[in-house]
C-alpha cells in the first residue's frame, strides 16, 4: 500500500495499459480502431489513434517489456518528481513518439505500430537524467548505459520492415521525455554534469 501511495499514476497505467492490450489481444475490433495507423489517420482524422495506441501491444511479451520498463522505472521517478509532472512526461513522451512516427512514416498509408514504447523510453531518458548511475537490478548496469543501449537497438529494429511494434516512437519518445523533464527541473542538468564530473575526476 505504501508502493501504491507514492507513485499511484504508475500503477494507474500499469492497469489500464494491461486490461485494454489484453482486451485487444481477443478483440481485433478494437486493436484495429486504436492502433497507430497512417491511413485512417490521413483520411479520416482519427487523431485519436497517437494517443489509444499505446495501451495496446502486440502480443503478451512486448506487453511485459514495456509494463516492466514502467514498473522499473516509474515508480522511483514518479515518487521523486510527483504525480503531475510524472503524467506530463509519460504522455508528452507518448506524443512525441507518435508524432516522430508520423513524420518518419506519414507517406506510407499501411503503416501501422502500438505500444507504449514511446513513453516508457521518455520515462527511461527522464530518469537517467536525475539518476544516470543508478545500477539497475536487471540488467545489473548503470541506468544511462541501460538507456543509451534500449534506445540503439530500438533504432535498429526500426529499420526492419514489416513490424507493427512501435520501434519508431522509441526516439521521438526519448527525446521528448528528456526534454520535458529539462523543462520541469532545469537544475537537472547541472546536477547531472556534476555527477559527470565526479565520476572523471
Amino acid at each position: 500500500m505504501e508502493t501504491l501511495a507514492i507513485a499511484p499514476a504508475t500503477f494507474a497505467l500499469l492497469i489500464a495499459t494491461i486490461v485494454v492490450s489484453v482486451a485487444g489481444f481477443s478483440n481485433e475490433d478494437i486493436k484495429n480502431q486504436n492502433l497507430f495507423w497512417i491511413g485512417p489517420m490521413r483520411q479520416a482524422n482519427q487523431w485519436h489513434r497517437m494517443l489509444t495506441s499505446g495501451f495496446l501491444h502486440a502480443d503478451a511479451s512486448h506487453l511485459f517489456m514495456n509494463m516492466f520498463v514502467l514498473f522499473s522505472f516509474g515508480l522511483t521517478l514518479e515518487s521523486y518528481i510527483g504525480l503531475v509532472p510524472f503524467l506530463l512526461i509519460y504522455f508528452a513522451s507518448l506524443l512525441g513518439g507518435s508524432a516522430f512516427s508520423y513524420f518518419s512514416n506519414r507517406n506510407n498509408m499501411n503503416y501501422r505500430a502500438l505500444g507504449a514504447s514511446g513513453a516508457t523510453s521518455g520515462l527511461l531518458t527522464a530518469y537517467s537524467l536525475h539518476f544516470p548511475f543508478n545500477m539497475l537490478l536487471f540488467p545489473p548496469v548503470p541506468a544511462i548505459l541501460f538507456t543509451v543501449g534500449f534506445i540503439w537497438v530500438s533504432y535498429v529494429l526500426a529499420k526492419r520492415p514489416g513490424s507493427i511494434i512501435g520501434h519508431d516512437a522509441h526516439l521521438g519518445g526519448a527525446v521528448t521525455g528528456f526534454i520535458v523533464a529539462i523543462l520541469l527541473n532545469p537544475e537537472a542538468v547541472g546536477k547531472l554534469g556534476h555527477q559527470f564530473s565526479e565520476l572523471l575526476g
